[in-house]
């Protein structure tokens, strides 16, 4: 994964799994991108979340194996 917008890989909601044998390079790239349709709340958590290489929410099982993130 390189130069994505936001964050490198997003994972929501899985129950099992694998995420491997990834380099992520260069995430978050356009951080002046809009969001829209959330609310405060939510809103903080998404920019904190872009400043990530990897990111998973309400996932469980889920074995993360030999991913680099490279730089920012």
């Amino acid at each position: 994964m390189i130069d994505s917008e936001r964050c490198g890989i997003w994972v929501a909601e899985p129950d099992g799994g694998t995420i491997g044998d990834n380099v992520i390079i260069r995430w978050n790239r356009h951080p002046e991108l809009p969001i829209v349709g959330v609310n405060p709340q939510t809103r903080a958590r998404l920019l904190q979340d872009f400043t990530q290489p990897l990111v998973m929410h309400n996932s469980q099982n889920v074995e993360i194996r030999a991913t680099s993130p490279m730089e920012r």
